[in-house]
């Protein structure tokens, strides 16, 4: 379903990266499993607000990939919006 809207017609988007070696690993205490990165979270120099990350989760049963994804799903949107963090139940 689509509808027209204001701004350009033709929109782009970036190519995907080649996945990141090993020496880009990061630990983030909210995901459980493998992340990379080249951006640095503690960096205290201005800059655009973005950060992209690559992550892995382990091998797992089938029958516990959509909890799985949904977890992922779930994360993301909390790294995205942090202040969503503060709606949900203890």
């Amino acid at each position: 379903m689509h509808t027209a809207e204001d701004g350009p017609e033709r929109q782009s988007v970036e190519a995907v990266p080649r996945p990141l070696d090993e020496k880009h690993r990061v630990e983030l205490d909210l995901i459980p499993w493998e992340t990379r990165s080249v951006d640095n979270l503690n960096a205290v120099a201005a800059g655009p607000a973005r950060f992209e990350v690559w992550m892995r989760t382990p091998a797992v049963d089938g029958d516990l990939a959509p909890a799985l994804t949904a977890s992922s799903y779930a994360q993301e949107a909390l790294l995205r919006f942090p202040e969503a963090a503060d709606h949900l139940d203890s």
